[in-house]
């Protein structure tokens, strides 16, 4: 059989084919020790294969050994070479299969994590423009309960005019007798104090309609503004 350039391959890919051609090793390079010390001489015979289990032995504390090892322990163990060599192709087609497996798996993962910052800054971007717009309408809102209630106000002060004016005619007209003018000058003072107390009714319930609900009144707390204001029949005047 052609051969191929020699790959190292990893001790413990085979741990229990090798271990067996070990079991070999071992008590040769014991017995080597032994004629060492008595002063033996080894064979000339004898010297390729002990310098080939040498090889094995350094290959084994190295943690590796290259396919042309695997061979010799596959003929050792009488296997065919033809194994040895499926059987790494095989091994370097499943780690080449666990590498690509986990950058695919790597890959999904910083996909996802990509997924999840898209999202959290979606979210995060919502949030602000849900704030903004809400304090946007709020400030909205502010500024409609300022001009209702300044409505209010301003009435309230056409009233206050009114009854001092018709105060005045009152007095005017107390001890004056009864004539056309005077009865014109009290009605009219009378009927303009109506009409501006019924303006006013007006003003306060678009207030307290306006003034209503959750996320009005804390704008109104904010701008400081009443809970209600009283309707006419509720003042002193």
């Amino acid at each position: 059989m052609t051969s191929t350039t020699p790959r190292a391959v990893s001790a413990g890919d085979e741990p229990s084919r090798y271990d067996e051609a070990e079991q070999a090793v071992r008590p040769a390079a014991h017995a080597g020790r032994e004629l060492e010390h008595a002063g033996r001489r080894i064979d000339l015979d004898d010297v390729d294969d002990v310098i080939g289990l040498a090889a094995e032995l350094r290959a084994r504390e190295a943690g590796e050994l290259t396919l042309a090892d695997l061979e010799e322990v596959g003929r050792e163990l009488d296997i065919e070479e033809r194994y040895v060599r499926q059987a790494v192709a095989a091994l370097d087609a499943k780690r080449r299969e666990a590498a690509r497996a986990e950058e695919q798996a790597q890959e999904r993962r910083r996909e996802r994590a990509r997924l999840l910052a898209r999202l959290a800054a979606g979210v995060a971007a919502a949030a602000l423009v849900l704030g903004l717009g809400a304090w946007l309408v709020g400030g909205s809102v502010e500024r409609e309960l300022r001009v209702h209630h300044a409505d209010v106000e301003a009435k309230r002060a056409q009233v206050v005019n009114v009854l001092e004016r018709k105060a005045a005619a009152e007095r005017q007209w107390r001890d004056a007798p009864a004539s056309p003018g005077r009865d014109a000058e009290l009605s009219g003072a009378e009927n303009r104090v109506r009409i501006e107390r019924k303006r006013y009714d007006e003003a306060a319930a678009r207030y307290n309609a306006a003034r209503g609900g959750s996320f009005t009144s804390f704008w109104a707390r904010r701008a400081e503004l009443p809970e209600r204001v009283p309707m006419s029949n509720e003042v002193r005047w």
